[in-house]
């Protein structure tokens, strides 16, 4: 199991495969995936609103049955403890029990689409630092390629209807283009 420890934002979780890629690869052992109920409840909301905006049938339904997987696939992942924190950091008022939760399990990293509302003045001092899905998954690429490459054939080949390794690439290129470059790109040499 890796020492890593990573604070999932809820933005990154709304996107099915981005939060599939991550969970899967915080299962491989890759890193350790941490998040509050505080989080899970934004996830929850979130996932909601984007099912009744598509006409969606059980919006709240699928929303308690994803939290219920994660939280019975990766029950280490809770952060309790985190609220006396909240008012002492310096980040976005809306984001500050994110970064709570990263300083009490010592995390090395918040995993965040919104950037801008985790500056660095404010993540320094803890040690922590902030970087999007896509950097993140790159980093966890550049520690062990082949392990990262058989998440994704994991994953593709576990959907209702099967994809192929580059099947799957191309559909991670939407939400992760950085990471399906350097996987293509150590494919290819690889492969010579």
């Amino acid at each position: 199991m890796s020492s890593l420890v990573a604070v999932l934002d809820a933005c990154v979780l709304v996107p099915a495969a981005t939060r599939d890629l991550l969970l899967r690869a915080a299962e491989a052992g890759l890193y350790q995936a941490r998040w509050s109920e505080e989080i899970l409840a934004e996830l929850a909301r979130t996932i909601v609103r984007l099912f009744e905006d598509r006409k969606l049938p059980d919006a709240a339904g699928k929303a308690r049955h994803l939290l219920a997987e994660m939280r019975a696939n990766l029950p280490e992942t809770i952060v309790d403890g985190y609220e006396r924190l909240i008012p002492v950091m310096t980040n976005d008022p809306k984001d500050r029990h994110v970064v709570a939760a990263a300083v009490v399990v010592r995390a090395r990293c918040i995993v965040t689409e919104n950037l801008k509302d985790f500056p660095e003045a404010a993540l320094g001092p803890h040690r922590l630092k902030a970087m999007g899905a896509d950097t993140f998954v790159q980093e966890l690429f550049a520690l062990d390629p082949d392990a990262i490459c058989a998440v994704i054939v994991e994953q593709g080949a576990d959907l209702r209807k099967p994809r192929s390794f580059d099947e799957q690439l191309d559909y991670l290129a939407r939400q992760l283009p950085g990471l399906v470059a350097v996987v293509r790109a150590y494919v290819a040499d690889t492969s010579r």
